[in-house]
């Protein structure tokens, strides 16, 4: 992807590009991430994926919505009286649009960018972790199998290099092998003794 500058707008603002499997993918079983190699320039750019599920259901990974009802997955994390604080507020999922930085490309040269994909638990369908990640257009429960539909492709125009805000030195990347991985879900946290 190269982008055509000058761009019309704000050159704070985003450029993207948008590439859409024409029938859509179907990704079989209960994948648990999808990865995409990319060239990147270190311009903080990002992938962003559009899923369906076999409901229709939309699934996008740009945070879950944040208005309304805090959703059920916050209670995982967060104490119980902040939880209380944000229902009365109407503040629903604040800011978890990727928290850890897994979709931005800020590296140079070839790398595998690794996304958790959203889904559920065996028995009750309870969410994963990360579907926070990802907002929905429903009720956020998975029905498989799921569908590839879109790939975002972000860059900014010009990023914050010590107190310079400039351009890349390289303003392309360059993307191949989408995949997903099948392996078991995997909780990483740390357990007492």
């Amino acid at each position: 992807m190269t982008p055509q500058l000058p761009v019309e707008g704000s050159s704070y603002l985003p450029m993207y590009s948008v590439l859409t499997h024409k029938t859509g993918l179907k990704l079989p079983g209960e994948p648990t991430e999808i990865a995409l190699q990319v060239l990147g320039n270190s311009g903080w750019g990002r992938a962003i994926f559009e899923l369906e599920d076999a409901e229709g259901e939309r699934f996008i990974s740009i945070g879950a919505a944040a208005k309304g009802e805090p959703t059920r997955w916050m209670a995982d994390w967060m104490p119980a009286a902040e939880l209380a604080r944000m229902k009365a507020m109407s503040v629903s999922d604040w800011n978890t649009n990727d928290v850890r930085g897994r979709s931005r490309f800020n590296f140079d040269g070839w790398r595998y960018v690794r996304f958790p994909l959203p889904g559920n638990y065996p028995g009750e369908n309870y969410h994963r972790p990360d579907n926070s990640n990802w907002k929905s257009s429903g009720d956020g429960v998975v029905q498989y199998p799921l569908t590839f539909k879109k790939l975002i492709l972000e860059l900014p125009e010009k990023i914050l290099v010590a107190n310079d805000y400039r351009a890349p030195d390289r303003p392309d990347i360059a993307i191949k092998n989408l995949s997903v991985t099948y392996s078991p879900f995997r909780d990483v946290t740390p357990r007492a003794k």
